[in-house]
Order: C-alpha cells, then structure tokens, then sequence
C-alpha cells in the first residue's frame, strides 16, 4: 500500500502535539490495514475557515451501511474486521481519535464510505486551549 500526501504543508494550532500526532497516526494506520493490496491511502490536509481539516482515504472495500453509526464506539469492530485474520487491533483507534479532536474543540467523522474506499475526516479549529489545560481523561 502506499501513501500519498497533499495539501498544506504546515498547519499551526494550539494543541497537544502529541495527542494530534496520534489522532493521525490512528486514521492512516486503519487505512493502511483495510486497503487493498497494492492500494493508495491517501491524506490531504487542507484550510476550512478557522479549522484544519486532515482527510485520509484509504483503497479498502468500504464499510456496511449498518457499521457505520457505531465506528467510532470503543472496542465496536465490523463483522468483515473480526473476520480477516491479516487486521487486528481492538476497536479503539477511531474512538481515540474522536476523543482527541474533541479534546481540541475539533472532531473526527466518516465523510463517506463506498466499495472503492472510505474517507475519514480531523477537523481541529486553528486555535484551541487544549494545549493550556491538563491531559483530558478519556471517558
């Protein structure tokens, strides 16, 4: 699989750099593990008005309609990724990314999802003061 990136080439926000970083390693690593072999992931940071927005793309087969309202539940995994021996993980990434973007007053969704792939957005306003208060505790 390989990876493509596009876009701005910085984005300056009051964060923790930490959590963000993680935020986007969760959401190219799942698109990694569901594309296709042989296929692109692709990532586009990009300006919305007074937020960053990070899209990853991945080439994987899509996500069932009834799976998508609870992708971003701790410890839900698909049907399809409990099936496929070559995924593991314990459902915990996309949930972890959503607690980090709203951790920053931001968030994190599934813009759309087909048999040709999945596009899963960051959206994390330009300036926050999560970077001022202490580590949030994940609840």
């Amino acid at each position: 699989v390989s990876v493509q990136l596009a876009g701005d080439e910085e984005a300056p926000i009051m964060g923790d750099e930490g959590l963000l970083r993680r935020a986007i390693s969760n959401l190219l690593v799942n698109a990694i593990k569901y594309s296709r072999q042989g296929g692109a992931v692709a990532m586009q940071l990009a300006e919305d008005g007074a937020s960053w927005r990070v899209d990853v793309t991945d080439a994987g087969t899509g996500i069932a309609p009834e799976a998508r309202g609870r992708l971003f539940e701790r410890f839900y995994r698909t049907d399809e990724a409990r099936a496929t021996e070559s995924v593991d993980g314990a459902g915990l990434g996309l949930a972890i990314t959503r607690w980090i973007a709203r951790a920053h007053a931001g968030e994190a969704i599934l813009v759309d999802s087909s048999p040709g792939g999945s596009t899963f957005r960051l959206v994390i306003p330009k300036a926050t003061h999560a970077a001022e208060a202490t580590s949030p505790v994940l609840t």
